[in-house]
């Protein structure tokens, strides 16, 4: 999945080869940009690189338009935007001994919500933390804490990032090269970006202008964030974890600083194309990416261009045949005319 992200991204930023406008296909010569996903029940980094890969199930190799493209990727299930939440829950309910009222320190203060624990534990990405005995029946009430640094702190506990069995990691003992070159941000990362600029008017360029993005944004209530994207109602209570998360998992996880940070650009498309690995996919099975270099020619080969040629002039022929026919036949009646 993360390595079909990539391939769109590059297939449609034209990375791989162009289209001039002369009809030729040319290779434009530009490095490759990573792709960081952030999905529903995953997320994905992926990028060329010519670091040793110590895992490999984390690499790929392809061959694309002539060219060897060495590509670490890696897809951390659970921790898409909807499990990583609920997750997050389950983990601040196990943290409060499963009390039937807990404060969820990423909520806004002044929000407060009710569910059955059969609905949070549900997810085998929440199985660690169920509860024994459990009953599904039991009605949880959650209220918002509005704090920050607790936030951070149940949120860093979904991530490892202690025990390492390779040179280095990002976390859960994964094994990742230095990150490289520039990367596109999309899928939820988008959204968080998005909202986080919106909310705060911060400009997020920098590990330091996100953290003071996602502390702004934690220290809002329910009813200030309302007042300032009413549209989000239905989520603004989650955008408060989603964006320490978001900061956890690129400066803490993925290892992004000041240097790399600003080299991501947040994308809901590419050009005119939505991004996602649904298209890369779709490429694959095609064969629209060959692996072989594609041969430099014209737009149209000889043959079409001479059926055009051909089709152009008759079609001027019959309309010339058919204004000297007409300009006959009202000269023709003029003189009968005259004559009468």
């Amino acid at each position: 999945e993360g390595a079909y992200g990539w391939v769109t991204v590059n297939y449609v930023l034209e990375n791989f080869i162009k289209y001039s406008f002369m009809g030729r296909w040319l290779s434009p010569g530009r490095p490759t940009v990573g792709a960081l996903d952030f999905g529903g029940a995953s997320t994905q980094i992926t990028f060329a690189t010519q670091q040793l890969v110590e895992d490999g199930q984390s690499t790929k190799k392809l061959r694309l338009y002539g060219q060897d493209y060495s590509l670490y990727t890696h897809s951390f299930l659970c921790y898409g935007k909807d499990q990583f939440l609920k997750a997050l829950l389950a983990h601040v309910v196990k943290s409060q001994l499963y009390s039937q009222a807990v404060t969820h320190p990423c909520y806004p203060a002044d929000y407060s919500k009710t569910l059955k624990m059969g609905k949070l534990f549900n997810s085998p990405c929440v199985l660690q933390h169920k509860p024994v005995p459990f009953n599904p029946e039991v009605i949880l009430t959650v209220r918002g804490g509005g704090n920050y640094e607790y936030c951070v702190g149940n949120v860093s506990g979904i991530f490892s990032f202690g025990s390492c069995a390779h040179s280095r990691c990002s976390f859960n003992g994964v094994f990742q090269p230095e990150i490289t070159g520039r990367f596109m941000a999309f899928s939820a990362f988008f959204y968080i970006h998005t909202f986080l600029q919106q909310i705060t008017g911060i400009t997020v360029n920098s590990p330091q202008q996100l953290e003071d993005a996602a502390k702004t944004v934690c220290s809002k209530t329910f009813s200030q964030m309302m007042l300032l994207a009413p549209k989000e109602e239905s989520r603004i209570q989650d955008y408060c974890a989603s964006s320490v998360f978001m900061r956890t998992l690129i400066l803490k996880g993925y290892g992004f600083d000041n240097s790399s940070f600003p080299l991501i650009s947040f994308q809901k498309k590419a050009g005119d194309t939505s991004v996602g690995w649904a298209l890369g996919y779709m490429l694959s099975l095609s064969n629209l990416l060959p692996a072989e270099s594609v041969a430099v020619r014209k737009a149209l080969t000889l043959g079409a261009w001479g059926t055009l040629v051909f089709l152009t002039v008759g079609l001027l022929v019959v309309i010339l045949a058919f204004l000297l026919l007409r300009s006959r036949c009202g000269t023709t009646k003029r003189r009968d005319e005259s004559a009468i």
